[in-house]
C-alpha cells in the first residue's frame, strides 16, 4: 500500500492533466525557458574576463579603440551632464527660484 499522502496528490495532478492537455505544451516551453535561463546565469557566473584584474575599485566603462582588441583601453565619457546658462529673468520670478539654481 503506498503512502497516504503521495497518493491523493499524484491522482489529482493525473486528472487535471487528462482534463487540460493543452497545458502540455506550453509546460515544454517553461521548462525550456527555465533550462535556457540556468545554463546561462551558470555560464556567466564562471566565465573570467582575464583584462583588467585586480581593479575592481571603480566599475566605469571602458572600451577598446575602434572596438579592436588590439588598440588601446578608452575610458567612457560620463553620462552625467551640467549645462550653465545665463538668462535675464524678472526680480520676483528670480525670487521664487531656488537658491541652488541662481547664480549672483
Amino acid at each position: 500500500m503506498p503512502p497516504v499522502g503521495v497518493t491523493p496528490k499524484t491522482r489529482s495532478m493525473m486528472r487535471f492533466l487528462s482534463i487540460d492537455p493543452e497545458i502540455f505544451p506550453l509546460m515544454g516551453v517553461l521548462l525550456t525557458i527555465f533550462t535556457g535561463v540556468g545554463y546561462m546565469l551558470g555560464r556567466k557566473a564562471t566565465n573570467v574576463n582575464s583584462e583588467g584584474e585586480g581593479e575592481t575599485s571603480d566599475f566605469k566603462y571602458r572600451f577598446h579603440k575602434n572596438a579592436d582588441l588590439n588598440e588601446q583601453i578608452l575610458e567612457a565619457p560620463s553620462a552625467v551632464a551640467e549645462h550653465k546658462i545665463r538668462v535675464n529673468l524678472p526680480k520676483e520670478t528670480k525670487e521664487r527660484l531656488p537658491k541652488g539654481m541662481t547664480v549672483e
